[in-house]
């Protein structure tokens, strides 16, 4: 009678509990390696749609900056005016700029920006302004820049003292503060300690002089002193050796005096 042939025996539970642990550490590790790739596939994924999200943000806040500003103008005016003081941090120039702007530009998006930008330690103080078509990418690198809003004021040859105070009165946007200063005070704003000449006259070189706007008259009587001093010391170097001079303020007082007989001269030929 033919022997029957014996079947395979089907591990059973107990047996790879059991009987069989080198199986039971196989299956265990390929459940791990499983749990470890779907963990990996799961960071993947979740990285993949921060990165996501980050670069719409980049790409909203890039084109939020760079738009024009929509500015409420008062009729006849094009500008809006922007204050920096000296000394204002980030946050104190992020909030001028808001208000200036209207609150078109957050005070949040003005400092985002200058963080990105790395432009936050290069604003310089300044009176500047705010122009249709302006965006806050290129009013920050405007100020980053220091292109002030300027003005200027033109002294002519020839002009008194009381000539020049009254086109400085009338100069745009610059402030009078000589308005309220004997003429001995203003020559010591000026650093001028040698005696004043009738008063002030010929101590200052006529020509066109640019401020920022809001600026201070001293500002442009400091530069027109500072001109003339120029003027003098190198016409004092180039002084023929004869003449009876003894310092620069002497070749300042001979130049007042024929500049005066010449223009007594024409008044007389007329």
């Amino acid at each position: 009678m033919p022997s029957r042939q014996s079947l395979p025996v089907r591990p059973s539970i107990s047996n790879l509990a059991s009987g069989r642990p080198h199986m039971r550490g196989s299956l265990m590790h390929g459940l791990h390696i499983h749990s470890s790739l779907l963990r990996g596939r799961m960071m993947l994924v979740t990285l993949l749609g921060l990165l996501i999200v980050a670069s719409v943000g980049v790409v909203w806040v890039v084109s939020q900056v760079r738009q024009p500003i929509q500015l409420e103008l008062a009729a006849g005016e094009d500008s809006v005016d922007l204050s920096i003081p000296s000394g204002a941090g980030a946050g104190a120039i992020a909030q001028s700029i808001s208000r200036a702007t209207q609150g078109r530009t957050p005070v949040w998006l003005v400092q985002l920006w200058l963080r990105t930008s790395g432009q936050a330690s290069q604003l310089k103080a300044g009176s500047y302004e705010i122009v249709q078509g302006d965006s806050l990418a290129s009013l920050i690198e405007k100020i980053a820049a220091g292109k002030q809003t300027m003005r200027s004021v033109t002294l002519i040859e020839g002009w008194n003292w009381r000539q020049v105070r009254a086109a400085l009165a009338k100069a745009p946007h610059l402030k009078n503060d000589s308005a309220a200063m004997s003429d001995t005070q203003i020559s010591e704003r000026l650093g001028l300690n040698t005696p004043v000449i009738a008063p002030l006259e010929g101590r200052l070189f006529p020509d066109t002089y640019r401020y920022a706007k809001g600026a201070s008259d001293i500002t442009v009587l400091r530069a027109a002193a500072a001109a003339m001093n120029r003027q003098l010391a190198a016409a004092w170097d180039a002084r023929h050796p004869n003449l009876p001079l003894q310092s620069p303020e002497d070749l300042l007082k001979l130049a007042s005096i024929v500049e005066k007989k010449l223009a007594q001269r024409k008044i007389a030929a007329k």
